[in-house]
This record gives C-alpha cells, sequence and structure tokens, in this order.
C-alpha cells in the first residue's frame, strides 16, 4: 500500500467511525486486522459488513460471522478490499457468496494541485436550517434513484455537528439542482453524497459543489480531500485536480 492509498484508507475509516458514532443505530468497529460497519437504516452492502485492514489472515478467518451479524439485521451484507492488500479476505467473501463485485476508486488532491470549478448562473449554498438540509436530502437521493427516509438521520443539524459534517447545495434559478456532503477529519476532507438529479446532470454542477467543499475545507486548513467516485464521475473530479491513488473491489450478494 502506498503512503496516499493509506492516508485516504484511514481518513475514510475515520469518516464513517465519525457518521457511525453520530447516527442512530449504526454501528462500527476496528477489530484485529479490519473494521466492522453496520447501518441497517440504509439497507445496502456498502453500508453494511467488514472493511479491509492490517492483518489479512484475521479477517478472513472473522468474516463468516460478521456477515452473519449483519444478516441478523435483515440486510445483505458486503466487503470492501483495498486492492491489492486482503486477497484472502476477498477469496473469502467470493467462498462466502459475495460473488458480484464493483470497483470504486480512492481519489486524493492537495491544495497545490486542487482546480475550482464554478458557473456562472448558479450559486453555492451551506445548508444551515433543516429545511435546506431536507432539500439537499432530496435532491441526493434523486440523483441515486434511493428512497430519502433512509438517508434523513444522517441530514440533521445535530448529526452533522457531531461528526464535523456540512452539506452544500447547488442553486441554479433558485432551485436546487446538486449537493454534497463533506466530513472533516483531523487535516482532512471527505467528499461524500454527491449527488445530481438526472435532468440537471451534464452541467457542471457535480463539478462546482464538490469545488465549494473542497475549497471550505482546504480554507479551513485540510491539507487533502478525498472522495470515492463511480466510473461515471471520475472524469469530473479529475478536471479538479483530484488523483487515483487507490482502488477498491466491493463483493456483494443476493439478499
Amino acid at each position: 500500500m502506498t503512503d496516499r492509498a493509506a492516508m485516504v484508507h484511514e481518513a475514510i475509516l475515520q469518516s464513517l467511525g465519525a457518521l457511525c458514532a453520530a447516527v442512530p443505530e449504526a454501528r462500527f468497529a476496528r477489530r484485529p486486522g479490519y473494521t466492522f460497519l453496520s447501518y441497517p437504516a440504509i439497507p445496502l452492502p456498502v453500508f453494511n459488513g467488514v472493511w479491509s485492514g492490517d492483518d489479512d489472515i484475521a479477517a478472513a478467518r472473522a468474516l463468516e460471522d460478521e456477515l452473519e451479524s449483519v444478516r441478523q439485521s435483515g440486510v445483505a451484507p458486503g466487503v470492501w478490499v483495498l486492492d491489492g492488500h486482503a486477497p484472502r479476505l476477498l477469496e473469502e467473501a467470493r467462498r462466502l457468496g459475495l460473488t458480484d463485485t464493483e470497483t470504486a476508486p480512492g481519489m486524493m488532491v492537495t491544495p497545490g494541485s486542487f482546480r475550482p470549478a464554478a458557473i456562472d448562473d448558479a450559486i453555492v449554498e451551506r445548508a444551515e436550517t433543516q429545511e435546506a438540509l431536507d432539500e439537499a436530502c432530496e435532491v441526493m437521493c434523486a440523483g441515486f434513484g434511493m428512497p430519502c427516509e433512509w438517508f434523513r438521520p444522517m441530514y440533521r443539524r445535530d448529526v452533522l455537528d457531531a461528526c464535523r459534517g456540512e452539506v452544500y447545495v447547488v442553486r441554479a434559478a433558485r432551485r436546487a439542482v446538486s449537493t454534497a456532503l463533506c466530513i472533516h477529519g483531523g487535516d482532512s476532507a471527505g467528499i461524500f453524497n454527491v449527488g445530481t438529479a438526472e435532468a440537471d446532470r451534464k452541467r457542471g454542477y457535480g463539478a462546482m459543489v464538490s469545488s465549494r467543499a473542497v475549497e471550505s475545507a482546504m480554507t479551513a486548513g485540510a491539507r487533502f480531500a478525498y472522495l470515492q467516485s463511480s466510473a461515471m464521475a471520475e472524469s469530473i473530479y479529475r478536471r479538479l485536480g483530484f488523483e487515483n491513488v487507490s482502488s477498491y473491489t466491493i463483493a456483494f450478494g443476493p439478499a
């Protein structure tokens, strides 16, 4: 694992830990050799299961019990493996039925490589009121095609304050069109939940809201920002100066 891959991996886990500590019903635990995450309110494998750590053998041995713990909450589990770092864990996940996989890059940008983006006919606001947070949640969920009730608990002011989170919204003609969540952690900032409704895509709104979140974090002292991108959005983040520093394989299976 490169130094930058390790930095991003640790920063992601710190942000997930802070978020899980703030929202109801979530569990987050650093185990010897891996990390366990359970957030059944969002019944998706990416929010429920195991993340690889520094002991591939220990993680593989514990995996069956951890996956069963997730299934007991009524959710299909998943496994996040930092590529090249935990081959036994990935092999065990497949043996246990998590045979479908997706990949996601770990991306990083520093102040020296960051290139801000803006659009003349749109503005970015920080969502301060609960009304604005509810609106941001609706935009994000529309962008991902998911029910808002899954995510509403994390779009509350008290939860965001507890995990050092900020939500940003792009407005065009006074209408909310895109949003992003930024979680601050030490000298880093994670960009999550970047969502734009399908009708408003390909206009630069996602880049604009991500740019504002990064710029605000770096102004506050962050040494780097990071995110995990879909294949569709990867080129957008590259234009902002993000670089691929790692790759993850997410293993999942039928519910």
